[in-house]
């Protein structure tokens, strides 16, 4: 780990302590699990007047023409397919029209970005491939491989780099209509590449309610029916 991955990742996770972000993390039942496998963090209003200088915000795409602007945001650490630290993936922890913002300070497209592909074992030979950070976060509990696409876009990119690193992948994508959408996309197009690929099959909207409503011992058990 660099020296500025160790400083920023170490100051957004003494900041999971908040009151706000506590209230969060109960409401969407995230444990110090969950927190421990994904790394994650949390950014509150206080940044602005913490260690971190001001060149290493700008530098991490913090800051915005000299404006803080991705305070209350739950974090997760991004890295490349080579592993080297790249910045952050931001959840906001109230409404908002656009949940998920990627905070990165080296240039990449968020339409090819898979997040913790590079933590995947070296030796395992199917993946399951989620749509979002919780999803992602909840089979980890469970103890598989895993995969966000972070947002159900169909990439051909994204699924021709699965399918050449995996020898089978297991979609876990939601029951509304962009999941549906990512669904029919992922099937014609590893069909064509004859491909193998099975869809997690549950009636709660994602994965993540699943988890919530059935706990982690049943969805270790779901999961485990498609390896």
């Amino acid at each position: 780990m660099t020296e500025i991955e160790n400083k920023v990742i170490d100051l957004f996770q003494s900041n999971l302590s908040d009151g706000v972000c506590q209230e969060f993390l109960n409401k969407r039942h995230l444990t110090p699990d969950f927190l421990r496998l994904t790394k994650a963090g949390y950014i509150n209003q206080h940044l602005a007047d913490s260690s971190l200088k001001k060149s290493t915000q700008t530098e991490l795409a913090l800051l915005k023409e000299g404006q803080f602007r991705y305070q209350s945001h739950l974090v997760f650490p991004c890295y490349s397919f080579d592993g080297s630290f790249c910045g952050f993936i931001g959840r906001a922890i109230f409404d908002t029209p656009f949940k998920f913002h990627f905070l990165v300070y080296v240039l990449f497209l968020k339409e090819t970005y898979i997040h913790g592909f590079n933590q995947v074992d070296e030796s395992s030979k199917f993946c399951f491939v989620t749509e979002n950070m919780f999803e992602w976060g909840r089979i980890l509990q469970c103890g598989f491989p895993a995969v966000s696409l972070n947002g159900a876009y169909k990439s051909k990119f994204k699924l021709s780099v699965l399918a050449n690193r995996f020898e089978k992948l297991i979609v876990v994508a939601d029951n509304d209509q962009a999941g549906f959408g990512l669904k029919d996309f992922i099937k014609q197009y590893l069909g064509e590449l004859n491909r193998q690929v099975s869809f997690v099959k549950h009636k709660e909207k994602g994965l993540d309610e699943f988890f919530v409503a059935n706990g982690k011992q049943a969805t270790t058990e779901l999961l485990s029916n498609y390896i």
